[in-house]
């Protein structure tokens, strides 16, 4: 027979169960803000029944309400869409990031940039060869040749600059994906405990996905969970979080690169010491940025090794006007060393290289140093011949690379000594007895040097007057014009260029573009990801996010199931106070 009292245990459990409902919807409501929070709800379920005998037979009485299980609203599609597209957001971002400060670096908007030193750089050349004999316009191209490459050294550092700021990032991300590990393993073992006494680690569950949500955008993810209720993290084959378990990364000990200037990082696992592959997200968008940057210094170091080899050999073939006709003579870099390009290594070769000069008189000079005096004085002090002397001794031959061969971009000294400097910049041209075509004269060229050792006889009147500025012409030439459109000055220069057969200024020019056009292509990807991070941000909020109008309507909701359920009590109590104590009064 069903108890007198069990009625009221009935209602007692529908109090209960209003009361734990209430309770969670206020603990939603309170953390409706709360980043990462799932909505919660109390599972309900009838509890056991009882038996009773009617005439007809058993039935089963109802005994009220219990909770099954209180449960967190979560889609688990859309998490793992979002921490898929949250790592490829993260990459971008950063790759803007990174390219919208190159950019700046490459501003020429204030005139104090690359591109304007260049275009002064080349006027400079062009007023000088009409100009030639004034000390003024001379000076002035040795100025702008000075600023061009301060300008690119400049650059290269604030590159080199960026570089430093990208690893120090690098190192700062390491270690907060390490505290992101540690608290993922710690979660795990506190989620597995409460749910293995039969508990909701609910709340745990958010702090654990808001977790990798932070984690994602750091790196590619992808996570399983056990039946333990444990995760596990892998990022691109690499399984960082494992239950309890975990890898702890670091960056690698320095490895200098004397190419640019700098040291280089790599992420490697601590506990194998292998290395880490992010796959995508920030961490691989610094890796990349880092190559980014690279690429710019590269840009810069191709100009500096064209000024070192094209323009130089250009201005070799020239004049200057000062009394000894010197020619010969590198305007970037030292004398007494030969530039030429490797391009089958990418590399600026240096080699030491005598330059000897023989006049009428009979002295002699060898790089601007006299070793012969004049052997026949009353003939005049005229040049007569050039020799070009490349050493053989593989000792006597360097080669750079990167920031080396903008170390080595400094205007030759013997042009910025004194007053006097500007006399031996090379505006006017030379004309040659051809060395390797007997009979022909060739003007303001040198052949390339295929034997070692070439000899060039001066031609007959074939020094020009010190208003000539054809070798001024020629040098400018090889700033504006393309390798197909200049005639001596592509002559002097070969084909065999680090920056191709474009003209420096359109090399320049088109490397601008290039990042202009890359970085628009990273804003573009940026706000598409943010679009797409933002569509899956609503999907997951149409799960699990706390809607203020359904919560108040669900505390009217339990509150009056509250207040029913207390009503319906107090009816009961009222039929067993009468039962107790209104009955059983005969024979008193």
């Amino acid at each position: 027979m069903r108890s007198t009292f069990a009625g009221l245990n009935t209602m007692v459990s529908g109090i209960h169960m209003n009361r734990l409902s209430l309770e969670t919807v206020g603990h939603n409501i309170t953390n409706a803000t709360t980043d990462g929070y799932s909505r919660q709800n109390v599972n309900r379920v009838a509890s056991a029944s009882q038996t009773v005998y009617t005439q007809y037979g058993a039935a089963q009485v109802g005994t009220g309400t219990t909770a099954m299980a209180i449960s967190r609203a979560r889609d688990i599609y859309a998490d793992h869409q979002y921490w898929k597209e949250n790592a490829t957001s993260g990459y971008f971002q950063y790759g803007a990031t990174n390219l919208n400060k190159i950019e700046s670096i490459f501003n020429d908007s204030k005139n104090n940039g690359v591109q304007n030193a260049l275009e002064k750089f080349y006027s400079a050349w062009v007023d000088c060869s009409t100009t030639a004999s004034t000390s003024t316009s001379r000076q002035n191209v040795i100025n702008q040749g000075q600023i061009l490459s301060e300008r690119l050294a400049n650059a290269n550092t604030q590159l080199k600059n960026q570089i430093t700021g990208i690893y120090d990032d690098l190192s700062l991300n390491i270690t907060e994906i390490n505290s992101i590990t540690d608290q993922l393993v710690d979660l795990n073992e506190s989620i597995m405990r409460t749910e293995a006494a039969g508990g909701e680690a609910n709340d745990l569950c958010d702090q654990r996905d808001l977790l990798v949500d932070k984690l994602s955008g750091l790196m590619e993810v992808n996570v399983y969970e056990d039946a333990k209720g444990m995760y596990t993290v892998v990022s691109n084959g690499t399984s960082l979080v494992n239950g309890i378990s975990k890898l702890t990364l670091e960056l690698s000990m320095g490895i200098p690169n004397a190419e640019y200037g700098i040291t280089d990082f790599n992420i490697q696992i601590k506990e194998t010491g292998g290395m880490f592959d992010a796959g995508s997200g920030e961490l691989q968008g610094q890796l990349d940025a880092v190559e980014t940057s690279k690429r710019y210094m590269d840009t810069i170091s191709d100009m500096a090794a064209f000024m070192l080899t094209s323009i130089n050999e250009q201005h070799r073939a020239g004049a200057g006007i000062d009394e000894d006709t010197t020619t010969g003579i590198n305007f970037y870099g030292e004398d007494g060393y030969h530039y030429t390009w490797d391009s089958a290594n990418g590399r600026l070769q240096k080699t030491k290289c005598d330059v000897t000069a023989t006049y009428d008189d009979g002295s002699i000079y060898v790089n601007g140093v006299q070793t012969t005096p004049p052997t026949t004085p009353n003939n005049a002090h005229t040049l007569k011949s050039i020799k070009y002397q490349d050493s053989t001794n593989p000792a006597d031959t360097t080669y750079l690379k990167g920031v080396q061969i903008l170390d080595e971009l400094k205007v030759n000294t013997k042009l910025t000594a004194d007053e006097t400097g500007q006399t031996y910049l090379a505006t006017r041209a030379l004309a040659y007895d051809d060395p390797l075509n007997s009979g022909n004269v060739i003007n303001n060229l040198l052949r390339p040097n295929t034997t070692g050792t070439v000899v060039y006889n001066i031609a007959a009147n074939g020094i020009n007057g010190t208003g000539d500025g054809t070798s001024a012409v020629n040098v400018s030439t090889l700033i504006n014009c393309e390798l197909k459109n200049s005639s001596e000055a592509g002559n002097v220069a070969g084909t065999d260029r680090p920056i191709g057969t474009v003209s420096l200024y359109s090399f320049y020019n088109t490397e601008m573009t290039t990042m202009g056009a890359t970085a628009e292509d990273y804003n573009n990807n940026v706000e598409f990801q943010k679009d797409v991070i933002d569509q899956i941000y609503n999907l997951r909020q149409a799960t699990s996010g706390v809607n203020w109008d359904e919560e108040l309507s669900n505390m009217i909701m339990f509150q009056q199931g509250y207040q029913a359920c207390s009503r319906c009590l107090n009816a009961m109590d009222e039929m067993l106070d009468k039962l107790v104590n209104g009955t059983g009064m005969v024979g008193r």
